[in-house]
C-alpha cells in the first residue's frame, strides 16, 4: 500500500507540482463491493500517486491546455497542443469493423504513432488528464484516464525517459480498478 517514499502530482491554481504525497486512508463502505475498502484521500488536487517514479520534485511544466476543463478524448476527434516548442496531436482510432458493433478496440495515437491500445471498449470518451514534463528531461509526458462507461477506471502515466528508441512515450504504469472482478 502507499507509504512514505509515493509521491503526488498535482495542480495548484494553473500550476502542477510533484511532491511528497500528503493523505489519509480511511475504511468507507463501497457499495461496488458490497464491503469497506480503504478509501485514500489527498489533502491537494492531486491526479496521480505513484512510487519510483524518475520525477524531480518541485514544479512540473505542463502544456498549453487548460486542465481546469475535462479534456475528453474522443475517436476520430483530435486534440493538439504545443509543449517545449513543439505540437503534438492525441488522438483516438476505433478498429474498423464491418459492423458498428460493440464491443470493439481503440487505439491512442500520439503525433500518429501508437502509445496505448484498449480492448472491449463500449464507449470512447476518455480523458487527458496531464500533458507535460513529469520526469524533469524537458520531454512530453502524459497521464490519460481510459475510464469505461461500466465504472472502472484506468488512469495511465507515459513517461518519455522510458521510451524505446523511435517512441516519444512509453506506459510506465497504470491504476487499474475493476469493480466487477
Amino acid at each position: 500500500m502507499i507509504d512514505s517514499s509515493w509521491v503526488e502530482i498535482y495542480q495548484k491554481g494553473k500550476m502542477f507540482y510533484c511532491a511528497k504525497a500528503q493523505y489519509t486512508l480511511k475504511r468507507r463502505w463501497s457499495d461496488y463491493i458490497g464491503d469497506t475498502a480503504n478509501v485514500l484521500y489527498g489533502k491537494r488536487k492531486a491526479f496521480l500517486f505513484v512510487n519510483h517514479l524518475p520525477a524531480k520534485l518541485g514544479e512540473i511544466e505542463a502544456a498549453n491546455l487548460n486542465f481546469d476543463e475535462y479534456i475528453t478524448l474522443r475517436p476520430n476527434e483530435v486534440c493538439s497542443f504545443m509543449f517545449g516548442g513543439k505540437r503534438y496531436n492525441l488522438e483516438i482510432k476505433k478498429e474498423k469493423k464491418k459492423d458498428d458493433s460493440v464491443p470493439f478496440t481503440c487505439f491512442a495515437l500520439l503525433n500518429g504513432k501508437q502509445i496505448a491500445k484498449r480492448t472491449k471498449v463500449f464507449e470512447a470518451a476518455f480523458e487527458l488528464l496531464f500533458a507535460g514534463d513529469i520526469d524533469g528531461d524537458g520531454k512530453l509526458d502524459l497521464v490519460i484516464d481510459f475510464r469505461s462507461d461500466t465504472g472502472e477506471f484506468k488512469v495511465v502515466l507515459f513517461l518519455s525517459s522510458c521510451a524505446l528508441p523511435g517512441q516519444s512515450v512509453r506506459q510506465v504504469g497504470e491504476i487499474d480498478d475493476l469493480y466487477d472482478s
